[in-house]
């Protein structure tokens, strides 16, 4: 009994249950609104290229997403050609951070500081959206990568 009361004010005060409501808009039509459950996401491939001060490739530099959003890290090392590729897919951004990480110390080519880059998107770059309007779709960017040589 109170809970009813309790449902039928907070009705009257404009606030419903998103059941209500889709409830309510299914018997009256639907009204336009579509009701939806989920979260956003996008999924972004990154094709990195990292390079010492020569154009040289260097084998072995962590790439990493820089992101709040994730429950992991998504990253890889690069090969003897200095590319990785991070495929992942999290919530839609507009900008994403990289770090780019000498993590062997000078097995591989020497010694280089960590650089920052940035993958920026706009609506043209995602393709193959979802039919639920939930997935953005899948946006490829390519990110370059200039270490310098420690001193």
């Amino acid at each position: 009994m109170k809970a009813k009361l309790t449902a039928k004010l907070l009705a009257l005060l404009g606030f419903s249950t998103a059941a209500n409501s889709c409830e309510a808009l299914s018997e009256i039509g639907g009204g336009g609104n579509l009701c939806m459950y989920g979260t956003p996401s996008a999924t972004y491939i990154i094709n990195a290229e990292v390079v010492d001060e020569e154009e040289k490739p260097i084998h072995g530099i962590k790439v990493s997403v820089i992101t709040e959003n994730s429950y992991e890290i998504p990253e890889a090392l690069t090969d003897f050609h200095g590319k990785c590729t991070i495929k992942y897919t999290g919530w839609p951004q507009n900008e994403i951070k990289l770090v780019a990480e000498d993590i062997d110390g000078t097995a591989n080519s020497g010694e280089f500081e960590s650089a920052n880059a940035f993958a920026l998107f706009d609506s043209n770059d995602y393709k193959d959206p979802g039919e639920s309007g939930w997935f953005k779709g899948t946006a490829t960017k390519r990110v370059k990568f200039q270490l310098n040589e420690k001193e």
